[in-house]
């Protein structure tokens, strides 16, 4: 008799969309409340008869969905990525990195004037680079809202060009500057931020002709003489490494791209998918092992005073094979306590302005469209989900401070605001979250045990036009 709290769950990245995953020990994940559920599309026709009577209905296309929450913490290791790296990846978010992301930067400041602002851009060289601050730290690694010494530094994710040591650095809402802060990137900060691709890395050999194709041709893939798949170069980052988006079919070690013109080139390594990889899962209840195929998903991270900040996932995507099968013995599932709204920071910026107004409630919304590809080819009529749109919104509950944060005036007058949460004192555990170009688009009035409090409603902006920027969540 299966036991209904006896749940399991792993999950892990797909190279191929939709192609599973080899599941070991350490894919397993903390959650809680999971709950797994199909949608069988069933045709319901009523021929013409003598009866009444219904007869069985054809059986059409089917989709899974695993929905599960989790707590939203560090890894408790400064140099390793926190456990919910690969779900929010899944959900179209990006990580930092040299190669698949902008650099994270730990900026040491030299000789500030002003203040320095949690969630606010700043420029160097006439705002032709421009960075977010995600983190400020003490030279003791105690976070903070605002930098107030000479001895603090920055955690700037790098959105526009290159910012530099020893250069003219401006902060574009506070005003402060600093001429000779040393910039380097760090590997012991993380951050994630939203993507609008779903791309491959892929380690090639030396293409036939010597000559390497230009950026938007499209390439057969080939196992041997078979036509597998197609893929468009977007991006060849040197001669052996090029990022590419499938445009059908499968990718794979040893398999052959080859262009329109004959040149070949053999695919050298596994494929990495660095923008929107799909994930696979495989749910166990008590003995019986379900499969979740070429999922993305969406999800929201919510929070009260008092409790951690918690991760709700939803990921959809494809049926896979079920089984019966005992779950496995894991390893590795992390033994950190998230850290809660307590002694946290939660600031709110508008002009030079930053303010620590009282916060009773968080909740994010990253919004995601997930559309199933339908495909007939597949025995399950899709293969896999995407990330179609997405539409970020942020509610806070926050202390009635009348005209000190006029929410209606700045809902009204269409006026740009700044959000930055920090949550946790040890390095590994300390989660930010920032959005650097926040409309606010609703307010209500409300009550919270007598106290009056306003319901604001965020909408998180582009920072830049290329977009991609608008929101932050960071373990630093």
């Amino acid at each position: 008799m299966p036991i209904t709290r006896k749940q399991q769950l792993l999950a892990k990245l797909e190279t191929t969309p939709g192609g599973g995953a080899t599941f070991s020990a350490s894919d397993a994940i903390e959650v809680f409340d999971p709950a797994l559920s199909d949608t069988v599309d069933m045709l319901d026709r009523s021929p013409a008869s003598s009866t009444l009577s219904r007869d069985f209905s054809p059986v059409g296309r089917k989709q899974r969905e695993i929905t599960f929450t989790s707590d939203a913490k560090g890894s408790g290791t400064a140099a390793t990525e926190p456990p919910w790296g690969d779900l929010i990846k899944s959900c179209a978010y990006r990580k930092d990195g040299a190669t698949n992301g902008p650099r994270l930067l730990k900026i040491e400041l030299g000789s500030v004037s002003g203040s320095f602002q949690l969630g606010e851009k700043i420029t160097q060289d006439s705002a032709a680079d421009v960075g977010i601050i995600v983190g400020i730290k003490s030279s003791g690694n105690a976070v903070k809202a605002a930098s107030t010494a000479d001895t603090d530094y920055l955690l700037v994710l790098e959105i526009l060009g290159t910012l530099a040591s020893s250069a003219a650095t401006v902060g574009a809402s506070s005003g402060a500057t600093d001429s000779t802060g040393t910039v380097a990137t760090t590997t012991d900060h993380h951050t994630y931020l939203p993507t609008s691709k779903t791309l491959l890395n892929l380690t090639i050999g030396a293409w036939s002709s010597g000559a390497n194709p230009a950026a938007g041709e499209v390439f057969d893939v080939k196992n041997g003489s078979t036509l597998v798949g197609a893929v468009q170069l977007v991006e060849e980052r040197s001669a052996t490494d090029v990022l590419v988006a499938v445009l059908w079919g499968s990718v794979a070690d040893t398999y052959t791209l080859v262009e329109a013109g004959g040149e070949t080139s053999v695919i050298g390594a596994a494929p990495v998918a660095e923008f929107t990889p799909s994930i696979a899962m495989r749910h166990n209840l008590d003995g019986r092992n379900r499969l979740l195929l070429g999922s993305r998903g969406s999800f929201t991270c919510a929070g009260e005073v008092g409790q951690p900040l918690t991760w709700t996932w939803a990921m959809t995507g494809d049926v896979g094979t079920d089984a019966d099968a005992v779950p496995i013995a894991t390893t590795g599932t992390s033994t950190v306590r998230a850290p809660r709204l307590l002694g946290a920071l939660c600031v709110y910026g508008e002009g030079v302005n930053l303010r620590d107004i009282q916060t009773k409630s968080i909740s994010i919304d990253s919004g995601n469209t997930v559309s199933v590809n339908l495909d007939a080819n597949s025995a399950g009529g899709s293969t896999g989900a995407n990330v179609t749109d997405r539409d970020i919104s942020m509610t806070v509950q926050v202390d009635n401070t009348l005209s000190t944060m006029d929410w209606e005036s700045l809902r009204d007058a269409g006026t740009a605001v700044r959000v930055g949460f920090l949550l946790g004192t040890t390095a590994g555990n300390i989660m930010s979250v920032v959005a650097p170009n926040v409309q606010v688009s609703e307010v209500s009035i409300g009550d919270a045990e007598g106290v009056s409090v306003m319901d604001v409603t965020l909408r998180p902006r582009r920072v830049l036009d290329a977009g991609d920027d608008e929101i932050y969540f960071s373990q630093l």
